[in-house]
C-alpha cells in the first residue's frame, strides 16, 4: 500500500485536483486493479517513484487493455519516462497474449498527440465528446472534456518500429493535403472550407497557456474540423509538426505506414 499511496500522491501532483475533490486515482482503487491482475505500474529513479500507470481489461468480443491513467512527476518529464512506461506497458500486455491497448487523450494538447500517434505508433478510432463531463482539476477545469480514443494495435509493424525508437510517418501521397483548420496570427482557430479527401486540422502548440476563452474556441473548432470528419467515415492517419496539425483522410486517400 505504501507504492500504491506514492503512485496516488503522483498523480495527484500531475493533475493538481481542486480543493475538496477526489483523486484522479486512489490507492484503494490501484490495490483492487492489481489484485485482479490488471496493470498496475510505478516507474522510480532510484527509489524515488517518478512515473506510474494503470489499466483494466476492456469486456468482450474485442480483447484490449485499455489504459486508465498514465503520469510522469514534474521534475522527471522530458527524460523519456512516459515513453519507457508505454513500451513497458506494450510488453506486460503481449505477454499476456492481449492484442491492443486503447486510451483517450485531449486532442488539443499537441505534445501528446505527437507522442501518441507518431512515437507510439496509436490510431484514433473515434472521437468522443464531453467524455468525462466537467472536470475539475488544474489541467481540465472550465473546457469540455472532448476526448481522442486511440487503438494500439501491439503487433503492427509500425508500432514495433515506433517502440524501437523509428515514430510513425504519413505515407507518401500525390497531392498535398489542404488545411480545414489553421492557427491565425493571433493564436485563434482559423477554418478554412474545403471538400479535399485529405485535409489537415492544426491544434495550438501549448493549449493550456492561452486563455479560458480562446481554449473553449479551439475546442469547438477542433471538435467540428476533426470530430465532424471522423463521424463522417475519415480516419486520422497521422500528426505532423511544425505546425503541429493532424493528418485526416477520407476512405481511398491513401493509408499510413
Amino acid at each position: 500500500m505504501d507504492e500504491l499511496k506514492a503512485a496516488q500522491r503522483l498523480f495527484e501532483e500531475v493533475w493538481r485536483p481542486a480543493e475538496g475533490q477526489p483523486s484522479p486515482m486512489t490507492g484503494e482503487l490501484l490495490r483492487a486493479l492489481s489484485h485482479a491482475g490488471c496493470y498496475v505500474v510505478g516507474a522510480y529513479a532510484g527509489t524515488r517513484m517518478v512515473g506510474a500507470s494503470a489499466g483494466f481489461y476492456t469486456a468482450p468480443p474485442d480483447p484490449a487493455l485499455h489504459s486508465h491513467i498514465t503520469g510522469v512527476a514534474p521534475q522527471g518529464q522530458g527524460h523519456g519516462i512516459g515513453f519507457a512506461l508505454k513500451v513497458h506497458q506494450r510488453a506486460w500486455a503481449m505477454a499476456r497474449g492481449v492484442p491492443a491497448i486503447v486510451w483517450t487523450f485531449d486532442p488539443l494538447v499537441a505534445r501528446n498527440a505527437w507522442f501518441n500517434l507518431a512515437r507510439l505508433g496509436a490510431l484514433p478510432t473515434a472521437y468522443l465528446e464531453d467524455f468525462y463531463g466537467p472536470m475539475t482539476d488544474a489541467i481540465n477545469a472550465g473546457m469540455a472534456s472532448d476526448r481522442l480514443l486511440l487503438a494500439w494495435r501491439l503487433d503492427d509493424p509500425a508500432v514495433a518500429a515506433a517502440c524501437a525508437g523509428r515514430p510513425r510517418q504519413p505515407a507518401l501521397r500525390p497531392a498535398p493535403p489542404e488545411p480545414a483548420l489553421t492557427v491565425g496570427p493571433d493564436l485563434a482557430p482559423v477554418g478554412h472550407d474545403t471538400g479535399a479527401p485529405a485535409v489537415t486540422v492544426a491544434v495550438p502548440p501549448d493549449v493550456a497557456a492561452l486563455a479560458p476563452d480562446r481554449r473553449r474556441a479551439w475546442r469547438a473548432a477542433v471538435r467540428e474540423a476533426l470530430g465532424g470528419r471522423l463521424a463522417a467515415g475519415a480516419a486520422v492517419t497521422g500528426f505532423l509538426r511544425r505546425p503541429d496539425r493532424y493528418l485526416v483522410e477520407h476512405p481511398g486517400a491513401g493509408n499510413a505506414r
